[in-house]
């Protein structure tokens, strides 16, 4: 699934959601809609928690904001400028937190970024894994050179 249909995905979800439960917001959802169809999707995003939207909110698999926008440097940058935004706060099944997923995927931007926002290495998973041993398992020891 390609990013943008994955934003539509989210965004249709979203409109569904807040026609059901906040008809207001249903309402600027469906003003945005020309806005969405040009934008990308950090702008998108950002447009949204500027109008209000909760940028700790989790979506029904427990996954916030944060934890998502780890593969993206722009908007992982933007959400760490809020203040409700918790950088080890644990997400989904396996209870990770957005650095596990840095580690994971091999962003040593995003790992720097993170750390530098707080998050701890030391964080484990409910598979008592940490962020460390998680990229070494997956071959990004790049990513353990920077949390020196």
């Amino acid at each position: 699934m390609t990013r943008s249909s994955y934003a539509a995905l989210v965004y249709e979800d979203a409109l569904s959601v807040a026609k059901a439960t906040w008809p207001c917001t249903y309402l600027l959802l469906k003003l945005l809609l020309p806005v969405y169809r040009v934008a990308s999707t950090i702008d998108l995003c950002a447009v949204s928690i500027d109008l209000g939207a909760d940028p700790v909110i989790v979506n029904p698999w427990g996954f916030n904001a944060l934890y998502m926008a780890t593969d993206t440097p722009e908007l992982l940058h933007r959400l760490l400028t809020y203040p409700s935004v918790d950088v080890n706060r644990h997400c989904g099944e396996r209870q990770e937190t957005a650095i596990h997923l840095a580690a994971v995927i091999g962003s040593v931007e995003a790992t720097e970024t993170l750390l530098r926002a707080g998050a701890s290495i030391n964080a484990r998973t409910s598979f008592n894994e940490n962020a460390l041993w998680l990229s070494i398992w997956k071959r990004h020891t790049e990513v353990c050179s920077c949390t020196d």
